[in-house]
């Protein structure tokens, strides 16, 4: 090999490497645990295991609970939603 091709893949490669990876966001796992006790309270604990670089995901995952039910004469019926517990990597968040 000449020096001049040597010296083309060395600079190929040095671009290469400097290009920015992207970034590999990902959901790993997500288990819920529903329990639905007798007098209808329910309490939901999910885990989630995530991948997160800061790219899309930046403040965390968003968990939405529907609130307003109709009931099965048509009404309209808002229950109570209360967050009991929230963790970072086993830490209390905010």
């Amino acid at each position: 090999m000449n020096l001049r091709r040597c010296g083309r893949l060395l600079v190929f490669a040095l671009c290469f490497l400097s290009l920015p990876l992207a970034a590999v966001e990902r959901i790993l796992s997500y288990d819920s645990y529903i329990t639905i006790d007798e007098d209808g309270d329910m309490t939901v604990r999910d885990t989630i295991r995530v991948v997160a670089e800061g790219k899309n995901i930046r403040r965390g995952i968003y968990r939405q609970f529907p609130t307003t039910y109709t009931d099965r004469f048509g009404n309209k019926v808002k229950v109570r939603f209360k967050m009991l517990e929230l963790t970072r990597d086993g830490e209390r968040a905010t």
